[in-house]
């Protein structure tokens, strides 16, 4: 029987979660529920986008939906 993984929350730990869980199981069914529009940004560079420094917020991401996909994670909005 598959392995059935929730993770609560797709910011960095959520994210760090799901992807460490995928590779210690492969078969693995991961769920990441998040409200969150962009599932894993880096806090840190919002002030530096905010402020224009980073021209654009989509340059804060770190990992976006494809990443989770192509792992073969199910992300939940």
């Amino acid at each position: 029987m598959k392995r059935k993984i929730v993770i609560v929350g797709g910011g960095t730990a959520g994210a760090s979660a799901a992807f460490a869980a995928r590779m210690k199981d492969k078969d693995a069914e991961i769920t990441v529920l998040t409200e969150e529009k962009y599932p894993t940004y880096s806090r840190c560079a919002l002030p530096f986008a905010i402020s224009g420094q980073v021209k654009s917020l989509e340059k804060c991401i770190v990992f976006d939906e494809s990443k989770f996909k192509a792992q073969r994670i199910t992300l939940l909005k």
